[in-house]
């Protein structure tokens, strides 16, 4: 499974870090995202054992513990290292 570790500097969200992966380090990564305000549900992801929005998500401040990210358990989706994406 791909570990990333970018410079989070400013980001306040998991989208806002899982976009600044996509946009600068690994352009394969897949996700789902659209309104980025808790609306929609299109980002919900299971997330350190916690099934959430990850636009809603904080990033912690103790960047030192990695966060886990994956797909819902109970959704139909197709899950690959490097990719979540719900279908």
């Amino acid at each position: 499974m791909p570990w990333y570790a970018p410079h989070l500097g400013q980001l306040r969200r998991k989208t806002d870090a899982q976009i600044k992966i996509k946009n600068e380090v690994d352009p394969t990564l897949t996700f789902r995202r659209s309104c980025r305000e808790g609306i929609c549900g299109s980002c919900a992801m299971n997330i350190d054992g916690v099934n959430t929005l990850a636009c809603l998500c904080r990033i912690e401040k103790d960047t030192k513990k990695a966060s886990k990210v994956y797909p819902l358990p109970h959704s139909k989706s197709f899950y690959t290292p490097d990719h979540i994406c719900g279908d």
